[in-house]
């Protein structure tokens, strides 16, 4: 079956992976937002970031903020920087700089050039902003979560930023690493990756929903951030619902067994009661339990303050 005829149950997973994501976000009134869609290329429309500085110096060294590099979800075929908007806030709020890009919806490598080019944006603005570059943190939930996996793991990322005017080296070094009910390349959940396997399709470029862990993994290839691995990532925590019914939690735990193997310091929060898409909802209990578990996180692995 090819996507165009999947189309019609693919948009249907679609919206229940987003879920409520767009009206949680839609009247959130942002407190430290300091600078809105600037453009880290002019490519396409899609092609700019949000900036939120903290109006304190209670983490403020005399090389800047910490900065949190923030990744929304969606399959790679819906969502935005919005969705981002109340955590990155709440962490402006706790002294940490964040930036939220949106990026190319749809067929690999676009997204993952635009989240190359937004971070080689963020790096190369470092000054402009007060940003404390050995305090680079990549945060990313759903979709963000795979893609903050592969980023902060690549060894190539030059290749994806040739045509950006800023570029990156072939690796960043990130401070810490931290994913939201992520996705790796889709092998631990057959039967349970139905809706996630059908958004994922567009991404793929192939239909994916009968494919065995074997085609699964071959499909993803060096796009899955499994591979990359190499024992060299920063600590990571990873955070997920035990009721999730999008990404199932085996594929968190399978991330986990990967970065351990490795010898990366990780932390889990598994909550028990959550499902899947939670970030932006800040009055619910798995938003709280998490951002609370990610900010003592942050405070143990970031440097301390001078």
């Amino acid at each position: 079956m090819t996507i165009k005829r999947q189309l019609p149950v693919i948009l249907l997973g679609l919206m229940l992976i987003v879920g409520f994501s767009a009206h949680a976000q839609r009247d959130y009134l942002p407190s430290y937002r300091v600078a809105q869609d600037l453009a880290y290329n002019s490519r396409y429309p899609k092609q700019v970031v949000d900036v939120f500085l903290p109006d304190g110096d209670s983490r403020l060294t005399d090389s800047g903020y910490p900065v949190i590099f923030m990744i929304h979800g969606g399959g790679y075929v819906t969502g935005s920087k919005a969705i981002m908007t109340p955590i990155a806030d709440y962490f402006a709020g706790e002294g940490f700089a964040a930036v939220t890009p949106n990026y190319r919806l749809g067929t690999r490598p676009g997204p993952i050039e635009d989240l190359a080019c937004a971070l080689a944006w963020t790096i190369s603005n470092a000054d402009v902003y007060n940003f404390d570059l050995s305090r680079l943190v990549i945060l990313g939930e759903s979709a963000g979560g795979n893609a903050a996996a592969l980023i902060s793991a690549h060894d190539d990322l030059a290749r994806f930023t040739t045509d950006c005017p800023s570029h990156l080296p072939s690796r960043v070094e990130f401070a810490a690493v931290i994913p939201y009910y992520m996705y790796g390349d889709m092998t631990t959940c057959e039967a349970a990756c139905i809706l996630l396997k059908q958004a994922t399709s567009f991404y793929l470029g192939e239909p994916i929903l009968s494919y065995t862990p074997n085609q699964m993994r071959d499909i993803w290839g060096d796009t899955s951030p499994l591979v990359w691995i190499d024992g060299s990532e920063a600590p990571t925590m990873v955070i997920h619902g035990q009721q999730d019914d999008i990404v199932p939690i085996s594929e968190a735990e399978h991330y986990v067994e990967v970065l351990s193997a490795a010898g990366i310091p990780v932390e889990t929060v598994y909550i028990p009661d959550a499902m899947h898409g939670f970030i932006e909802r800040l009055t619910t209990e798995p938003s709280r339990i998490a951002r609370e578990a990610v900010l003592a996180f942050l405070n143990r692995v970031l440097a301390p303050v001078q």
